[in-house]
């Protein structure tokens, strides 16, 4: 592959990209959202990111209806990190201060990918799909 390749496909590479990057942000919130249901979390979780200067610096996941035990048990501060991260990119913003029912994450987080996704061709099967080759989204040839 040259330069001239990769310029001429820039396009379908970003879009790949793009697409990358939204799989990973349904399977982490995914993951987390069935780490919720395992926990027994039902009722309202806050995900909050920190600014410079607030103390501590670590962003944080609160369980705002059962006892903060049963979060601190189930998952790390690495865990709200990640999660506020997908979130940021999702959103584009920096500053995140959620609060949700835990059943809900599905369907108003997840849901939004998946229809993304797919509109994209994406499949959400568990099964051993076919590696996905680049296509240019113009002609639809393989890259």
């Amino acid at each position: 592959m040259n330069i001239s390749h990769l310029l001429a496909h820039r396009d379908a590479y970003l879009e790949q990209a793009r697409l990358a990057n939204l799989a990973c942000a349904h399977e982490k919130l995914r993951h987390f959202a069935d780490r919720l249901a395992r926990a027994g979390i039902t009722g309202r979780v806050r995900l909050r990111s920190t600014g410079p200067d607030d103390e501590p610096a670590v962003p944080n996941l609160t369980a705002l209806d059962s006892h903060p035990s049963v979060i601190e048990e189930h998952f790390t501060d690495e865990d709200a990190v990640d999660v506020i991260d997908v979130l940021r990119y999702l959103r584009s913003e920096e500053w995140i201060d959620l609060v949700i029912p835990a059943p809900e994450i599905a369907a108003r987080l997840l849901a939004p990918l998946r229809a993304e996704l797919a509109r994209a061709g994406v499949s959400l099967g568990g099964g051993a799909d076919a590696p996905v080759e680049p296509r240019d989204p113009h002609s639809g040839s393989r890259l």
